[in-house]
């Protein structure tokens, strides 16, 4: 069986949502003092960020952006953004090293949730880059879903696309009462959910950072 714990559903699969984000208060205000700054790049880190902030501001696809993850670029694109360049590497450390051989001098957003598992914004401050941090959404762990038979002879494979997915998980089952067994295994989007989860634990990492390349991966296994 294959469950997503991701808030994003797939079909084929039984979706058992973890998180559930929670807009931050006075975004409007927030943003409205953020539109007077010159602003020449806009980082996104997740697909998310960016459907929020084209809520929030109407043209800011007329500046420049760069994106880690291949959804993530997409969104931007499908938005009318200015993707100009696409990070190579998933992890989070290594995109913030990328944007530096990249762009120089110039003042940069970073759009981000009020929980991060990488250090973006500090390597980029170390470089000196002129950079503004605006958090959109902060992540909660929803766990209302009703106790699941994990059966003991069939394999459960979780896709799990962040580690803040991971530990609202392991709250669940401490709730629940449920322990993880051998017939367990994990999925991941990226370096940073892969090293979030023990390595005691059966774990993969998808080849591309996406839900879709995670559910190939799943089939295979299953």
């Amino acid at each position: 069986m294959i469950y997503n714990l991701s808030p994003t559903e797939i079909k084929g699969v039984v979706n058992i949502p973890m998180i559930q984000t929670v807009l931050i208060e006075n975004l409007s205000q927030k943003i409205s003092q953020i539109q007077n700054e010159n602003i020449n790049l806009i980082i996104f880190t997740s697909a998310k960020a960016v459907n929020y902030l084209n809520n929030f501001w109407m043209d800011w696809q007329k500046i420049d952006s760069v994106a880690i993850g291949k959804k993530t670029g997409e969104t931007i694109k499908k938005l009318g953004g200015k993707l100009i360049f696409e990070a190579v590497d998933s992890h989070g450390d290594n995109f913030a090293n990328e944007i530096l051989k990249n762009f120089k001098n110039i003042k940069m957003l970073y759009v981000r949730p009020e929980k991060v598992e990488s250090n973006i914004g500090e390597i980029l401050k170390k470089a000196n880059i002129d950079l503004i941090e605006l958090i959109l959404y902060k992540t909660v762990c929803n766990l209302s879903h009703t106790k699941i038979n994990f059966l003991i002879n069939q394999k459960h494979i979780f896709i799990i696309s962040s580690p803040s997915i991971f530990n609202c998980f392991l709250k669940y089952l401490q709730i629940n009462q449920i322990e993880i067994s051998n017939n367990f295994i994990f999925i991941t989007i990226g370096k940073t959910t892969f090293k979030a989860i023990p390595e005691k634990y059966n774990k993969y990492i998808s080849q591309e950072q996406t839900l879709e390349s995670c559910f190939e991966l799943a089939n295979k296994i299953n």
